[in-house]
């Protein structure tokens, strides 16, 4: 499978954007206008035996802690209704049972004949039918392609990223990528883009800024053969641990797209400047 390395639109802004400078390590690029082309929202999950816990993302990853106790609470046997159960336990024909939710159940009839264990499995999986639906920890992320404009002329289509929600929400530009293609076609099969804090939009206005810290992340959208998303990837690291973030140093990818959440608007096929 042949790939490809693209460096992101830095050197476009020099060539198109009037700059300001800011500090010593900040550079404003002012756009006129931005246009959203395409724009995704979805929660991503952790993938499984891949660790986060040590990585800036830890924080924006929402965990409900308060899980409210679940399933079976008590039983009984209605005991004039005893049997020999299996393996010459005492046993019943019907069984009463009351779930943490509150909820009442009877199984049995007078055909029936189980040991007190069974009983309780049997009335726990039903009461658990009944449970509350408990979130897993989950990412919500927001990705997009977005045109900035100049005088009424496109200069640069970049991609963004918001990993998180509210006030601690973090947000990123591109800064590099790179294309797998399907086997022996022109068609991608998997984009891999790198973003950082260090770049970032603000209004209309590009932002380059190195003033620590500063966050760095991977994601990779594989593609159907008609170039739509068939899903996305994520993984974080900081600046510190590597000063020259590449899209070819992307590490293991940590959390999943679901698919049934992700809600979408705009050109599927809209691509970057990056691309080519």
């Amino acid at each position: 499978m042949m790939q490809a390395k693209l460096i992101g639109g830095i050197l476009l802004f020099s060539i198109f954007a009037t700059s300001t400078g800011l500090a010593a390590d900040s550079i404003n690029y002012d756009f006129d206008d931005v246009n959203v082309l395409y724009a995704a929202t979805f929660i991503a999950h952790p993938i499984n035996g891949v660790s986060h816990s040590n990585t800036w993302v830890s924080e924006l990853v929402d965990v409900r802690s308060d899980e409210p106790e679940c399933g079976l609470w008590r039983g009984s046997f209605f005991t004039s209704d005893g049997c020999l159960a299996p393996f010459d336990e005492q046993g019943a024909r019907k069984y009463i049972y009351q779930c943490y939710d509150g909820t009442e159940g009877k199984l049995g009839d007078d055909s029936s004949c189980k040991s007190k264990k069974d009983w309780e499995n049997m009335a726990d999986a039903d009461c658990k039918t009944r449970c509350p639906q408990i979130p897993s920890k989950k990412l919500v992320v927001t990705y997009g392609i977005i045109e900035l404009k100049k005088e009424g002329r496109v200069l640069v289509t970049e991609e963004f990223i918001k990993v998180g929600q509210g006030e601690n929400a973090k947000r990123f530009l591109v800064n590099s990528g790179s294309i797998e293609y399907y086997g022996g076609t022109e068609k991608p099969s998997n984009l891999w883009s790198l973003y950082w804090s260090a770049k970032k939009l603000e209004g209309t206005s590009v932002i380059k800024d190195k003033t620590p810290p500063i966050y760095v992340t991977c994601m990779s959208r594989k593609l159907n053969q008609d170039g739509t998303v068939k899903s996305f990837l994520l993984s974080f690291r900081d600046y510190a641990s590597d000063p020259y973030p590449d899209v070819a140093n992307c590490e293991e990818m940590m959390f999943e797209a679901d698919a049934d959440t992700i809600h979408d608007s705009g050109n599927q096929l809209a691509r970057p400047t990056w691309m080519g």
